[in-house]
């Protein structure tokens, strides 16, 4: 993990995206959390997609500590989003063809 952060500074540098700080990537502190898993083999992106979601939506509402955790979210609730990406997909090729 240290070394993806340490590579990510780097790059975010070099491409102008990230000004000069004194954090050290190195020196970041990691935790395993448990989180819902996947009941099949073919959710993993949506699963992804959904802790992304999820985090972003309750990281200023809960702080980490209170998010996370087996109970975190349903299973079901992950594998719905493949709808709504098809309906987000729909609404812009109706949109595109008008």
């Amino acid at each position: 993990m240290n070394s993806y952060l340490i590579a990510e500074k780097r790059y975010l540098r070099q491409d102008g995206g990230m000004e000069e700080t004194n954090v050290d990537p190195s020196k970041a502190i990691t935790r395993r959390k448990q989180v819902p898993l996947q009941d099949n083999e073919w959710d993993c992106g949506l699963f992804m997609l959904y802790y992304i979601q999820k985090f972003v939506d309750e990281i200023d509402v809960k702080g980490l500590d209170k998010m996370f955790g087996r109970e975190w979210f349903k299973p079901i609730e992950a594998s719905e989003l493949r709808g709504a990406i098809l309906n987000i997909l729909e609404s812009m090729f109706i949109k595109e063809a008008a």
